[in-house]
């Protein structure tokens, strides 16, 4: 299996350019490799989320998200599954997008269904 990770620390290269965190994702999707477990954990640490969040414009979000539904390979099951994993959906989508212990209720499918391998 391949799969996408970082030639330095994934905390390292996501607070100097957070939007790296998201094209992980989008080459994850397009070419169907596992997203390394670095990088998941990575994603998880508030510094990485809190400079996604802030440095990044919410345009520029919405293109990298728009390169992850289009093409032939355009998997918007497993993207969105990445960012739940990776507790993206609040910055991707909006506040109130994803609160623990509540159910999703957005236009997808149900993520709770989705089983990613991330290892």
């Amino acid at each position: 299996s391949r799969f996408v990770s970082t030639p330095l620390p994934p905390s390292v290269t996501f607070l100097d350019d957070p939007l790296r965190l998201l094209r992980a994702v989008r080459f994850a999707v397009r070419f169907n490799f596992a997203i390394d477990d670095a990088v998941v954990a990575a994603a998880l640490e508030p510094a990485v989320s809190s400079a996604l969040a802030t440095k990044i414009s919410r345009e520029r979000v919405g293109k990298e998200f728009e390169g992850m539904l289009s093409g032939s390979c355009a998997d918007v099951p497993k993207a969105l599954g990445y960012f739940r994993v990776m507790n993206l959906l609040n910055i991707i989508f909006g506040t109130g997008a994803c609160v623990p212990g509540v159910p999703w209720t957005g236009p997808w499918p149900s993520l709770s269904s989705l089983s990613l391998s991330l290892s």
